[in-house]
C-alpha cells in the first residue's frame, strides 16, 4: 500500500516536471519567436542552426536561407572585410570578440550586400554533450546615428558659445562716477541675447540689450551680425535713433519673415549723466532712484528690428541721472522665467530685488538678479536667455 502511495506521489511529480518543462518550452519558444532582436543558434564550427523570425527583419535573410550557413554570412570576418560604415566611423572588428554575456558593437552585413551596426552578445551552452553558441543580435545603426547627430550638434553649439563669448564685452567701460556690470547666460549652449558698450561721437557711451526671437546657433550667428553692424553704426553717430534706423535697413534683407530681433539702447553723456533712450519692441528698461524704487520706465518706441524698412525710430527726451541713480536694461528671459506652477518672475520681483539689493555693487546686484530667477523656476529647465546692464551712478 505504501509503496503504491509512493508510486503515485511520484508519478505525479514526473507529470508536473514535464508539464513545467513543456510550459518553459513553450514560454522559450514565444519569447524567440516574438523577439525584436535576432537571435542566432551557431555550432562549434559557427555553422547555423537555429534563427528566429526577427533575423530577416534585421538581415534580409529568411530562416531557410540562412540555416546551414557559416555565420560569417551577416558578420564580416576582419581578416577578409574592413568595412567602414558611412560616418560613423565604426570599424568591422571581430577579431577580439569572446563567446559571451558582454555586448560589442560592430557591423553586420545584409542580404543586400549594405551594412548596418548591430550590438551582438553570445551565451554559450551545451546540448547534448555538444557546445553551442547563441547570439543576440540588434541593429543599432539609427541610435549611432542619431548619437552622431547629437554629437555633431553640440560640436555646433560649442562653436557658436565660443563664438558668442568671444563677441561679448570681457569688461565694462570705465567712466567716473558710475558703476557698471553686464552679464548674459543663454537657455542653450548659444544664445539668441547679446549686451554690448557702445563707442559713439562725442566720447558718448551706448548702451545696448537685443534679442533675436529663438536660441541656439542660428540666433547666435544672427546676434554676431547685428552686434558688428551696430558696433560700425554707433561710431560714426551720436544718437541711438539713427543707429538703430540705419541696422533695421539692413537686417530686413538678412531676415527671414519669421525672424526679428527686439532692442534697448540707451546713451549716456558721461560728462553731464544725461541719457537718451530707443526702444525697439524691447522689455521696457527701468531708471532707479539711489534706494532702487523706480523712478521711471524706459517704455517702448518702435517696433523690433527687421520687420518694416521704413519704421522711424526716435530718440526719448534728455533725462538727466540724479547722483545715485541708475538704470537697468534686460531681456524678457528675465521677466518671463516660469516657476513649476506657471507663475511669471516679472517685473514685481524685478523691482523688489533692486530695491533689496540697493548698497550692493552692480556686478553683486546683478548676479543675485538672475539667481533669483533661476531659484523661481525651481527644477524647471532654463527656457529663454538672461541677459542684462545695471549701470549705478556713485
Amino acid at each position: 500500500r505504501e509503496r503504491e502511495i509512493r508510486e503515485a506521489r511520484n508519478r505525479k511529480t514526473a507529470r508536473k516536471a514535464e508539464e513545467a518543462l513543456r510550459r518553459s518550452e513553450r514560454l522559450s519558444r514565444l519569447i524567440l519567436e516574438n523577439s525584436k532582436d535576432a537571435i542566432l543558434l551557431t555550432d562549434q564550427e559557427s555553422i547555423i542552426q537555429l534563427a528566429n523570425p526577427a533575423v530577416e527583419r534585421v538581415f534580409g535573410y529568411s530562416r531557410d536561407e540562412i540555416v546551414g550557413k557559416n555565420i560569417s554570412l551577416i558578420l564580416p570576418n576582419k581578416l577578409s572585410e574592413n568595412v567602414d560604415i558611412g560616418d560613423l566611423g565604426l570599424m568591422n572588428d571581430t577579431s577580439n570578440f569572446t563567446f559571451d554575456r558582454v555586448a560589442h558593437e560592430t557591423v553586420g552585413k545584409k542580404v543586400d550586400n549594405s551594412y548596418i551596426v548591430i550590438e551582438i552578445s553570445f551565451n554559450k551552452f551545451e546540448i547534448g554533450g555538444r557546445p553551442f553558441h547563441a547570439a543576440f543580435i540588434r541593429d543599432i545603426t539609427s541610435r549611432k546615428k542619431a548619437e552622431k547627430e547629437l554629437k555633431d550638434n553640440q560640436e555646433q553649439f560649442l562653436a557658436a558659445r565660443e563664438i558668442q563669448q568671444r563677441l561679448f564685452p570681457k569688461h565694462p567701460p570705465s567712466i567716473p562716477g558710475f558703476d557698471i556690470a553686464g552679464t548674459s547666460v543663454p537657455a542653450l549652449m548659444a544664445g539668441g541675447d547679446y549686451f554690448d558698450y557702445l563707442q559713439m561721437q562725442d566720447g558718448n557711451i551706448g548702451f545696448i540689450v537685443a534679442d533675436v526671437t529663438g536660441h541656439g546657433g542660428g540666433p547666435a550667428m544672427l546676434t554676431a551680425e547685428t552686434r558688428a553692424y551696430i558696433r560700425l553704426l554707433a561710431r560714426e553717430s551720436h544718437s541711438p535713433a539713427e543707429i538703430l534706423t540705419k541696422a533695421n535697413k539692413i537686417l530686413v534683407d538678412d531676415l527671414d519673415f519669421e525672424r526679428y530681433i527686439t532692442a534697448l539702447i540707451v546713451c549716456i553723456n558721461p560728462a553731464t549723466s544725461e541719457i537718451v533712450y530707443v526702444n525697439a519692441g524691447h522689455p521696457p528698461g527701468m531708471i532707479l532712484d539711489h534706494s532702487g524704487e523706480i523712478v521711471t520706465e524706459l517704455q517702448l518706441s518702435g517696433s523690433p528690428l527687421g520687420i518694416d524698412p521704413e519704421t522711424p525710430y526716435k530718440d526719448s527726451p534728455v533725462t538727466k541721472l540724479e547722483p545715485g541713480h541708475g538704470f537697468l536694461i534686460f531681456s524678457d528671459g528675465i521677466d518671463e522665467t516660469q516657476s513649476e506652477s506657471g507663475k511669471f518672475f516679472g517685473t514685481q520681483r524685478i523691482k523688489a530685488w533692486l530695491k533689496y539689493a540697493c548698497d550692493l555693487s552692480a556686478e553683486e546686484s546683478l548676479a543675485g538678479l538672475l539667481q533669483a530667477a533661476s531659484f523661481f523656476r525651481e527644477s524647471l529647465a532654463q527656457a529663454d536667455d538672461m541677459t542684462a546692464i545695471l549701470v549705478k551712478s556713485k
